[in-house]
């Protein structure tokens, strides 16, 4: 089971020193059905189960405050219930994620391992609309060294989802969606075996910094629109 869990939501208010461990035969470290909020304290989040997620939401995450330390290990698993395989998020949301202060530090050291995972094809498919993310302040730090498993990929941040029509080099995009705006802030993210930073959308720079470092794949990468308005963008792959 998960360590902190509720079907309604999870808030963390008032500067509260809240540490969960999730083991490798456990759940989630932090999960709330409607959204997660953290507006203030220390909150440290360990997890090493496969396909599990430090903090994650069937709806949004938010990020308005305080420090933040997300470590995973675990790998991938088959989802008997979805009938695919999946892998582990340091931070999972269904509908968006969104940063607008505090410090958040994510390490993934798991095969198919992610940073920084939202918007799924389940909640678009469900709910006929996709929120945008964004982080406008604040500092995020994600480091990911698993490599991809049972087609499921590595990346230091995912938003949105694709369908394609086909396999490899032939195949046709039929749908796609998840945008990102980036405002303000940090974003400093590592990645030794994958893509750096994908929106399966729009993705637009309106200002902060980000610094995006891939030994493994493209260190930044969108689907659909890329625009560069303001802000300080370092890209360097390998």
């Amino acid at each position: 089971k998960s360590a902190i869990v509720s079907d309604d939501y999870v808030r963390v208010l008032d500067s509260p020193t809240i540490k969960v461990t999730s083991g490798s035969s456990a759940g989630h470290g932090i999960r709330g059905k409607d959204y997660v909020r953290i507006g203030s304290g220390t909150v440290s989040v360990s997890t090493s189960a496969a396909m599990k997620k430090g903090i994650g939401s069937d709806d949004y995450v938010l990020i308005e405050g305080g420090t933040i330390d997300v470590t995973v290990s675990g790998g991938v698993a088959y989802d008997s219930d979805d009938a695919e395989y999946k892998g582990t998020a340091g931070i999972k949301a269904d509908n968006y994620f969104a940063m607008t202060g505090g410090t958040v530090t994510i390490k993934n050291t798991g095969a198919g391992g992610k940073g920084v995972s939202a918007g799924s094809y389940d909640y678009d498919s469900t709910n006929h609309t996709l929120s945008d993310s964004y982080i406008s302040g604040g500092t995020l730090n994600i480091t990911t060294t698993g490599s991809e498993s049972q087609d499921v990929s590595c990346k230091g941040i995912k938003i949105g989802w694709v369908t394609k029509s086909g396999s490899g080099d032939h195949a046709t995009v039929t749908g796609y969606a998840g945008n990102l705006n980036i405002s303000g802030g940090s974003v400093i993210i590592n990645c030794t075996a994958a893509e750096g930073l994908e929106a399966k959308g729009n993705l637009t720079f309106d200002g902060g910094s980000t610094y995006v470092y891939s030994t493994g794949d493209d260190a930044i990468n969108c689907q659909a629109e890329m625009d560069i308005n303001d802000g300080y963008i370092y890209a360097y792959a390998t």
